[in-house]
């Protein structure tokens, strides 16, 4: 049984137990009647282990009593263009995994076929330089990196696709 799996059956016979009344969605939670709730605690306490879905890592789980709400990281994803020497415009990606406090879980970015041989010295020397472990575990709302390998217009545009990331994040 995987941890997820572990997880789940746990808050089922938390609801059983309790009677409380639980949700599950992927983006927001929608009531369930009490009664439908036990029935399908009930039904997938008896379950067994080899027919339990796996939860996936954006399904949100929250208990309706005076415990806080649960809810799992999610991934974020940015496209951003910004302008290079010469009138050039680069783009890179960035996908950053944040948890329910807002912090930083996982960060990576990539970047399209650079426009010239400049912008793919300064992409190569951001990518060489750049770690995860600049972000990592810090809050969404308080990165800045600053010229990560000489690469200030780079740098830039990760920083802007973390802003524009955690515009989207309620941490």
């Amino acid at each position: 049984m995987t941890k997820e799996q572990k997880i789940l059956l746990t808050f089922v016979l938390l609801a059983v137990g309790g009677g409380v009344t639980f949700y599950v969605t992927q983006q927001k939670s929608t009531p369930v009647p009490q009664a439908q709730a036990q029935a399908q605690a009930q039904a997938l306490a008896t379950v067994t282990d080899t027919t339990l879905a796996p939860v996936s890592p954006t399904t949100t789980v929250a208990i309706t009593t005076d415990t806080p709400t649960i809810v799992s990281n999610q991934t974020y994803t940015e496209v951003l263009t910004y302008k290079a020497p010469e009138n050039h415009t680069e783009e890179i990606t960035v996908t950053a995994i944040v948890d329910a406090m807002g912090n930083i879980v996982d960060v990576t970015f990539t970047n399209a076929t650079p426009s010239n041989r400049e912008s793919k010295q300064y992409l190569g020397n951001f990518a060489k330089s750049f770690s995860s472990s600049m972000v990592i575990g810090k809050n969404i709302h308080s990165v800045n990196l600053s010229r990560v390998g000489g690469a200030s217009l780079t740098t830039g545009a990760f920083n802007k696709a973390i802003t524009n990331i955690g515009a989207k994040v309620n941490g």
